[in-house]
């Protein structure tokens, strides 16, 4: 489980610790939290995937727009070849 704050771009990024090169395909999913409110609002996306992390996107479902400096906690899994 990821346990990050967005950019001001929504913007949360994991690196790979055991791995150097980019994963065939990554999932994201939120994790529940006491602020299950504001989580609601929220989805995640895989934005970018390279040889060192990714990045994943959050976006606001009520208004549309990236959630910047967000605190949010999901869960990722990443399949390599």
């Amino acid at each position: 489980m990821a346990d990050a704050s967005t950019d001001q771009n929504g913007v949360a990024t994991v690196n790979w610790v055991r791995h150097s090169k980019s994963p065939q395909a990554m999932l994201v999913m939120l994790a529940r939290t006491s602020s299950d409110d504001l989580n609601r609002f929220l989805s995640p996306m895989v934005y970018e995937l390279t040889n060192n992390g990714a990045q994943v996107r959050f976006r606001r479902n009520d208004s549309n727009a990236w959630a910047g400096n967000q605190p949010t906690k999901f869960y990722w899994l990443a399949l390599w070849k």
